[in-house]
């Protein structure tokens, strides 16, 4: 989750930052689109036809910073900015890696690393008492 979190944050970056010089997306045959493009990602439904299939092309440099909402005749379409899921998936592999770091924290001043119930001064190799977690890295010693 650690991993995933920021190697999915960095990969949304590198797409945000790139989508500003270019755009790519997918059509079908039903006039349903979706593409990446100025900083967001876009799904809608174009009320002429087009080709179905890739496309893409470049333009200028332009950045998205919010949601987009638009509708005009049977034409429509939503666009969120991908920095929105880039910021999730990094808050979720932080959070990740804090909850890491509070159990390896826990264990090593003799705590327990599930619980946090003071194991200090319990034999080395026994469960938590609070709540029967198994034995952590440096659990009994006292210091």
């Amino acid at each position: 989750m650690k991993e995933a979190g920021a190697l999915l944050g960095v990969v949304l970056v590198a797409v945000w930052i790139g989508s500003a010089h270019g755009y790519v997306g997918w059509r079908n045959a039903n006039g349903y689109w979706i593409s990446v493009n100025r900083g967001r990602i876009a799904a809608g439904q174009r009320d002429r036809a087009a080709p179905p299939g890739w496309f893409g092309g470049r333009y200028p440099m332009d950045m998205c910073w919010w949601f987009d909402w638009t509708k005009r005749g049977s034409w429509r379409f939503l666009a969120v900015p991908l920095w929105v899921p880039a910021g999730l998936a990094m808050a979720a592999g932080a959070a990740a890696w804090r909850l890491d770091v509070l159990a390896w924290r826990r264990a090593r001043t003799g705590y327990c690393p599930q619980c946090g119930y003071d194991c200090r001064g319990i034999p080395a190799g026994s469960p938590c008492p609070e709540c029967g977690a198994g034995p952590g890295p440096i659990r009994g010693s006292v210091s």
